[in-house]
């Protein structure tokens, strides 16, 4: 479908695990590590997510966010007139 998983580093939110890390790169699904930060200092989080992410053998290149910014927006432009899909999710 074009989509990608979130991997949550919060300690208390990870549910993505290796395990599922793993079978999202045998089958082609990008992840994004992701902090769910609510302020600077809780960024450290992405070690959670990265130590998580290495466990289910991913890479940086199986990772939306390790790469440029232009690459996840032209992705998104992609996915939404692949889907005829207006910014809002709505069918054009």
């Amino acid at each position: 479908l074009g989509v990608a998983m979130e991997l949550n580093a919060h300690p208390s939110r990870m549910d993505l695990d290796a395990g599922r890390c793993r079978q999202a790169r045998e089958l082609g699904v990008p992840l994004a590590i992701c902090t769910d930060a609510h302020r600077p200092q809780q960024l450290e989080r992405v070690e959670y997510g990265i130590f998580t992410a290495r466990r289910g053998w991913i890479e940086a290149q199986h990772v939306l966010n390790t790469g440029p910014w232009q690459a996840i927006t032209d992705r998104r432009r992609q996915r939404l007139a692949d889907h005829e899909l207006t910014s809002g999710g709505r069918r054009r």
